[in-house]
């Protein structure tokens, strides 16, 4: 282990957005939320999310026939107890430096700071807590999560820094074969007062940790089913959650089948009370996908759907579910996707997610694709099908005079909240 003179000469501080990054030489980086907790940290390239609930999650690149890999797994309970101490040793050092260094910039032990308008001396007190941080206070927020919140069991890729207010529990359809997310509950929506008791009990969960958080998801599956006086007061109570920031974001989940009950005039009313990103299941443009999944909607049902969200001026994010149906309907469930995604009115906020069927235990999906002929693609046809996925979606935005569509890798391997 470094001496302190040896890591002191090796840091930088960097404040912004609730957060402390904590870099020690060109291998360690910490992030630490204002009570003191780690929340994610990288070091000899490795990277690692810390949940709420104490789980953790590491990812790396690896190598195989000279094709990067992208490795993940999720630690054991107890496995994770070196970093910890690594980032509770790191800040420890930090804050003694910082006592010998007399001002912003780089003191005499070449602790570099950049926090505008926060004192050094609050620094120095939060890496004091930083490295404070015990078995006790992790024990203690493992109980207070799971009272607090029900499974939060996923997320879209480009929320996973929101802060998730349950308005609702479960899904409301909860029969998709592949999706085996929600059903260890029953699906409910929370009244306004049971919803405010949940958002004061995440605010005592999280105290000055949710100064990290600057917008809000709205779980869980698809919260946007609820009546719309009841959602617009959910959101007033939703946007009360983070009292730093004037005008926070809220972005949900929402089901096709569902969507289409609301119309463009109900979602300009969501708009205005915040409502910024919609996340859509659309899963396949193919019909014959989609009855094979047992997902009601349809590929009609999806164009109305964003078309009323984009008239509102909501963003959306559009998921499709690659390798669905296998190599039995491989070139139907790509070609009727990329055909409806080319009738969309899409602008350069919205995205097109592609997840990769991942097979988690969806025993009735296996059993549908058992009656079917299905074959599942290997692995290594799940990246070609990926791939081109990417290329014949990017060149159908290019034709349509629309520029660039937007499409990203959504692996439902790599969430943690």
């Amino acid at each position: 282990m470094a001496t302190g003179r040896e890591l002191a000469a090796r840091i930088t501080l960097r404040v912004r957005a609730g957060q402390l990054q904590l870099v020690v030489g060109p291998r360690a980086v910490y992030v630490f939320d204002r009570r003191g907790r780690l929340m994610r940290a990288a070091r000899d390239g490795h990277a690692f999310a810390v949940g709420l609930d104490n789980r953790v999650l590491e990812k790396w690149d690896s190598w195989r026939a000279g094709r990067r890999i992208r490795e993940r797994r999720r630690l054991e309970p107890g496995e994770w107890a070196p970093l910890r101490q690594a980032a509770r040793e790191a800040a420890r050092q930090a804050a003694r430096a910082m006592g010998r260094t007399p001002g912003p910039g780089v003191g005499q032990e070449a602790v570099a700071i950049y926090a505008e308008g926060l004192p050094l001396r609050e620094i120095a007190e939060w890496l004091e807590r930083a490295a404070g941080y015990g078995e006790e206070l992790w024990q203690r927020d493992a109980r207070l999560f799971a009272q607090v919140y029900s499974p939060v069991s996923i997320m879209p890729p480009d929320q996973y820094g929101s802060l998730v207010l349950q308005a609702t529990l479960g899904c409301s359809y909860n029969r998709c074969t592949f999706c085996t997310f929600y059903r260890d509950r029953v699906f409910r929506i929370r009244s306004p007062e049971q919803f405010r008791l949940h958002v004061q009990a995440v605010q005592e969960l999280l105290g000055e940790g949710i100064q990290a958080y600057h917008q809000i998801f709205l779980g869980d599956a698809n919260a946007l089913v609820a009546p719309l006086p009841l959602l617009l007061e959910l959101f007033a109570i939703a946007r009360e959650a983070l009292p730093h920031v004037a005008n926070p974001a809220i972005a949900s989940f929402l089901d096709v089948f569902t969507g289409r009950k609301k119309g463009a005039e109900e979602f300009t009313q969501l708009v205005a009370r915040g409502l910024r990103t919609v996340y859509l299941g659309v899963e396949s443009g193919s019909p014959e996908v989609l009855k094979f999944l047992n997902k009601p909607g349809g590929p009609e049902a999806a164009e109305a759907v964003v078309t009323a969200l984009k008239a509102a001026g909501a963003a959306v994010g559009l998921i499709f579910l690659v390798g669905a149906g296998g190599r039995k309907f491989r070139e139907k469930h790509r070609e009727e996707s990329l055909g409806l995604v080319a009738r969309l009115p899409l602008d350069v906020r919205d995205v097109v997610y592609l997840s990769p069927l991942i097979d988690a235990g969806a025993e009735e999906y296996r059993r549908a694709a058992a009656n079917a002929g299905v074959e599942e693609l290997t692995e290594e046809e799940m990246e070609e099908e990926l791939h081109r996925w990417v290329e014949e979606m990017t060149a159908s935005g290019a034709r349509s005079g629309r520029g660039r569509i937007r499409v990203t890798l959504y692996d439902i391997r790599e969430f943690l909240y």
